[in-house]
């Protein structure tokens, strides 16, 4: 079972969106039990597992602050592109974010994201909690009305938790 409403949301969000650091949507399609999403190929692998790597490279000590810079101007230049564009993602964390070979990153996961214009926008009154509870702004978790700065706390959030895992200058 799944939410056929979200689904065309995400559908229609990812047609309508064209950023280097966003996730490029080739095609969708259906059959009579999925529907499928057809998307660019990232030889990478997530914000976490990245991190990760660079701990195990470092042995546990460092993650260069050039990388970290790097992701989240990438990261924050994408969402002010969805927020332009009338997008809130709602559900940025580490999974979410994926990093190319190149250490670039870009936005994935458009399942929680919805238009401003539908009743989530600007001081949304819909109040619906959405996201991982760990990197949910606080209106969100308290069920108070919220606008595109979820996805900011969310981002500030990931890079406090990736920037937290000992980093040098």
């Amino acid at each position: 079972d799944y939410d056929i409403k979200a689904i065309f949301r995400e559908d229609f969000i990812m047609n309508n969106i064209s950023h280097p650091n966003i996730v490029h949507l080739y095609r969708t399609f259906q059959d009579d039990q999925y529907y499928y999403f057809v998307s660019e190929y990232i030889s990478g692998s997530n914000l976490e597992s990245c991190v990760n790597r660079f701990r195990l490279k470092y042995q546990n000590r460092y993650i260069q602050q050039d990388f970290i810079i790097k992701i989240f101007k990438q990261i924050l230049s994408g969402l002010q592109y969805l927020h332009k564009m009338g997008i809130l993602h709602r559900d940025i964390k580490p999974d979410n974010i994926l990093i190319d070979k190149k250490n670039n990153a870009k936005i994935t996961d458009f399942g929680l994201s919805v238009l401003f214009n539908q009743g989530f926008g600007f001081l949304s009154t819909d109040c619906s909690r959405v996201g991982n509870r760990d990197y949910v702004c606080p209106e969100i978790l308290n069920g108070q009305p919220y606008d595109y700065k979820c996805d900011i706390f969310s981002l500030g959030y990931t890079m406090f938790l990736i920037e937290d895992r000992k980093s040098v200058v």
